[in-house]
């Protein structure tokens, strides 16, 4: 068991940030429009299979994904070059600009985030967050929500060329905080991919309910620990053993 927690890297949408538009996650909304733009519907629940992953590779899999089915129901086929790289590119351009042009929506917090910095910090816990979101947008919502002070380490899977469940962007962190053993690293987020990203990386995980992924579907990835949100995290922290 780690002899003291030294470093902690969150999530962003679902863990930290309460990134819903009209009821929905922000990355639903943008790829929904992204692929209604080419006049096909996909649902909410086909989304939230691919949460967590580098965006771009989410898109990647959706267009599969569709691709598939519409072939087995013998529709006309919209994507006929769903290998294409072109198309990829295409579509995620259309999904950043449908991404920024709701960026200005979202500008709350998961309920007690800054404070469990606070806390964090004057414990000497060093803080990073990541996120598969673009990564010129985790900038900006970094900034937006006043915690560029707050964190040692920003990153994303753009930055770091590799998606979850690859480690990198938790080796990265602890790299640039000086830490060196990965048992006194706590990886915190609300899907599997994080999760299975915390595993990876060897450090311990904690999986929050404050994203579209229920308890249930966290359980399967065999997080060290479930709690209801980050507000939650001091009192998990006080109970682990030095």
């Amino acid at each position: 068991m780690a002899e003291k927690i030294e470093l902690v890297v969150f999530d962003l949408a679902g863990t930290t940030v309460d990134d819903t538009i009209h009821g929905l996650p922000l990355v639903t909304v943008a790829m929904t429009e992204a692929f209604a733009s080419r006049g096909i519907k996909i649902s909410p629940e086909q989304v939230n299979k691919y949460r967590g992953m580098d965006k771009k590779q989410a898109l990647s899999c959706l267009l599969k994904e569709c691709h598939e089915i519409q072939m087995n129901n013998c529709d006309s086929d919209k994507l006929k070059n769903v290998n294409d790289n072109a198309l990829l590119d295409t579509m995620f351009k259309d999904f950043k600009l449908a991404l920024n042009s709701h960026l200005i929506n979202i500008n709350k917090e998961i309920p007690s985030t800054t404070e469990i910095f606070y806390w964090l910090k004057t414990r000497g816990i060093k803080i990073a967050v990541g996120s598969g979101f673009p990564h010129d947008v985790v900038l900006a919502l970094v900034e937006k929500l006043g915690w560029k002070n707050l964190v040692q380490y920003v990153s994303s899977a753009e930055q770091e060329g590799h998606s979850r469940p690859h480690p990198s962007l938790v080796h990265s962190a602890m790299k640039h905080c000086s830490v060196t053993d990965k048992r006194n690293v706590l990886k915190v987020g609300d899907t599997v991919m994080d999760v299975e990203e915390g595993k990876n990386a060897g450090c311990q995980t904690v999986a929050v309910l404050t994203g579209t992924q229920t308890e249930s579907t966290l359980k399967q990835s065999n997080p060290d620990y479930i709690i209801n949100s980050v507000a939650d995290l001091p009192k998990l922290l006080e109970q682990l053993p030095c």
